[in-house]
Order: C-alpha cells, then structure tokens, then sequence
C-alpha cells in the first residue's frame, strides 16, 4: 500500500474514530479516553508519515517543477493544457539557456579580471 492511500485510510478511521466518540454520552468515560487514546495514536502515526514520507516527496516534486517552470513571463503561452504544459517546457528551456548566457556575459569577465589580478598580485610578490 502507497503512503497516500494509507493517509486517506487513516483519516478515515479517525473520522469515524471522532464519531464514535460524539456519539458516547458525557458519562462513559472510559469509553471516550479509549477512543481519545486511539485517535492520538492514529493521528501520532499520520503526522509520521506525512512528516516523513509525503511532505520530503512533495518539496522535491517542487524542486523540479521549479527547474522546469519559464523564468520569466511568456504573455502569448497558453494557459489551458496541453498548450501550456509544452509550451512552459519550451520557454523554460529558452529562459535558462538565456539566463546561462546572461550570467556568462556578465559574471565571467568579472570573474576573469579578478583572478587575472589575483595572478598578477601573487606575481609582484614572489618577484620581490
């Protein structure tokens, strides 16, 4: 069984766990801290497995849609699948080549001057 049918399982049993605990009377308290007990333990482990299973796979789900997702506004894309899904697979792939180039343009000359003057500084030193 899959953690998200297993989730959907146990909320369900704590519905029905919640329930029988509206239907006791305010007198059967043994009955109504058996069924809190229970529905503690229950909710103890969902919050486990969404802690430890679903919330990590949905942040990585995210991380790659976030990879794949244009980085700037495309007005013209269409909004409606499957003309969107292809389209925001074409943009982001024209925006990350764009902003690869960007950054070459602007940060490599940057970082180019700044070891060539690196070099030179270690130069003047060791001919001194």
């Amino acid at each position: 069984m899959d953690a998200i049918t297993l989730l959907v399982k146990d909320h369900q049993t704590v519905e029905k766990l919640f329930e029988k605990f509206e239907q006791t009377g305010p007198r059967a308290m043994k009955a109504r801290k058996s069924l809190a007990d229970r529905i503690v333990r229950e909710l103890s482990v969902h919050a486990s497995i969404e802690e430890q299973v679903l919330y990590p796979a949905i942040r990585e789900a995210l991380a790659e849609a976030k990879k794949m997702a244009p980085t700037r506004p495309h007005p013209k894309a269409p909004d409606a699948p499957p003309g969107n899904i292809a389209a925001d697979t074409g943009a982001a792939l024209l925006d990350r080549a764009r902003d690869a180039a960007k950054k070459a343009q602007t940060e490599m000359p940057k970082k180019a001057a700044k070891a060539t003057a690196k070099k030179a500084a270690g130069r003047s030193r060791s001919s001194r």
